[in-house]
């Protein structure tokens, strides 16, 4: 149980307080289209998947995860001159686990409120807060989508024990009327 509740714990904080990425093989957005992020945002869906890899006294305990987001009730603008940007709103999160072939479904609400400035260069936005900075592929599908894909990669020692998490976390924007 113990272990459990220390998973979910790092999932949970991977997911919200993430931040390191990578694009794929899609389309690169180059700078001279930064200025097409201007503007409103709705999501249209959100996925996580990735693995917890537990290394406890040399044994491994590898956890699979798959999310998706539901009610996305989340809005994301940008503005220029300064560069910032406001994400504010509130989404479920539903979350299948699997480890040693048994699978947990985990259902949890986030709410978000967050503010700062952003740069983009290439296809990399950065979205810079007080906290931290956030680093995101950008992937154009239209003029008014877009696929904002997060690596994470986070490494715990604590001890004899380890926690590695990797996770890619994918969130399809359209731009609002």
């Amino acid at each position: 149980m113990k272990k459990t509740t220390f998973l979910m714990i790092c999932l949970l904080l991977t997911v919200y307080f993430s931040c390191s990425s990578s694009s794929s093989d899609d389309a690169i957005i180059n700078d001279s289209q930064a200025f097409n992020l201007i503007g409103n945002w709705v999501p249209e869906s959100y996925s996580i998947e990735g693995t917890i890899t537990v290394l406890e006294n040399d044994e491994p305990t590898i956890t699979e995860l798959q999310g998706t987001g539901g009610d996305l009730n989340v809005d994301l603008t940008f503005s220029e001159n300064p560069n910032n940007y406001n994400w504010f709103g509130g989404f479920l999160f539903i979350l299948n686990r699997t480890t040693d072939g048994e699978t947990i479904t985990l259902n949890a609400e986030f709410s978000v409120n967050e503010n700062g400035s952003w740069t983009l260069s290439g296809n990399t936005l950065r979205l810079t807060n007080s906290e931290e900075t956030t680093v995101i592929s950008l992937v154009k599908i239209t003029d008014n989508t877009y696929k904002f894909i997060k690596n994470t990669s986070i490494n715990t020692v604590d001890g004899t024990s380890s926690i590695t998490t990797n996770t890619v976390e994918e969130f399809v924007l359209s731009r609002a009327n």
